[in-house]
């Protein structure tokens, strides 16, 4: 993408040591002024191109900007490159800048999260509350932002020494929603860290041997044990369900009972019926 280099305005910075440009689209880059950047300006191409082999020895220029837009500082990625910090941050100037220019746009993005009363208010206007209105009154707020390999831009707002919230942002839609437990915290949709309580049952291990403890002999029981009292036990024991948490709450369950079949009657023989006796003829009496 390119744009009329008329349009672009440029200006130093207070302290002299950077050049500051604005584009058309309202993004802002910063340049170290270093003997880099006096090289190019000067058209000393075989200069640029020392510095440059100089540094693809240990890093490319891609690669410093990628981990710099991952969130890494230019101090962090000079110490364990084992290089000075003057020497990267050339490459590095200008996704320092994208990230604060990012976090800038995040900070006016709309917030997104249902049930919160900060729903459609600015993400700054959240973080100004806090900052007033909390444990520690005025409390500095650092803002911040890093994209993931997946290319997803996250604001990283930090209060203080000890508290970090992050949102995701949304570039497309200029909004932002909450990404880790502090800022739900922040938008009133949290009170504390969740807590997992769900249960964790162990399952005996198929190699678990028994501890070689006595077990004491049971008392034999001077009261009678009918059959019928086994058979209660044996059916409270088959509603128990072994795959069940609260293995307890299979005792309600009705056991299977089996159904006793009725002895089948031969084919070809009918029981007879049952016949009422004939009534006894009445005798009438005979006329005088």
């Amino acid at each position: 993408m390119s744009c009329d280099a008329s349009l672009v305005t440029w200006q130093l910075s207070e302290d002299g040591s950077r050049l500051v440009i604005d584009t058309p689209s309202g993004e802002r880059f910063e340049l170290v002024i270093d003997e880099r950047l006096q090289a190019a300006i000067r058209s000393d191409r075989v200069r640029v191109r020392q510095l440059e082999m100089d540094m693809d020895e240990v890093l490319t220029p891609r690669e410093i900007q990628t981990r710099v837009r991952a969130g890494e500082s230019v101090e962090q990625i000079a110490e364990s490159a084992g290089v000075s910090a003057e020497s990267i941050e050339p490459f590095a100037a200008p996704i320092v800048a994208e990230r604060a220019h990012i976090a800038a746009m995040a900070a006016g993005a709309t917030v997104r999260a249902d049930g919160s009363p900060w729903n459609f208010q600015p993400l700054r206007s959240v973080a100004d509350s806090w900052a007033d209105d909390g444990e520690e009154p005025d409390l500095e707020t650092d803002w911040d932002a890093y994209r993931t390999p997946e290319r997803e831009w996250f604001v990283r707002i930090q209060f203080g020494a000890d508290e970090v919230a992050e949102f995701a942002f949304d570039h497309a839609r200029r909004s932002v929603s909450a990404h880790n437990e502090f800022s739900y915290v922040l938008l009133g949709l949290r009170d504390k860290p969740l807590e997992d309580t769900t249960p964790i049952v162990r399952s005996p291990d198929v190699h678990d041997e028994p501890a070689d403890v006595p077990v004491a002999e049971p008392e034999p029981d001077d009261s009678d044990t009918s059959d019928d009292q086994f058979d209660s036990l044996y059916e409270m024991l088959s509603g128990i369900n072994e795959d069940s948490v609260e293995i307890y709450e299979g005792l309600s369950a009705e056991p299977v009972r089996e159904r006793k079949s009725r002895p089948k009657r031969a084919r070809g023989k009918k029981r007879p019926k049952h016949k009422e006796p004939a009534p006894e003829p009445v005798s009438r009496p005979t006329r005088a």
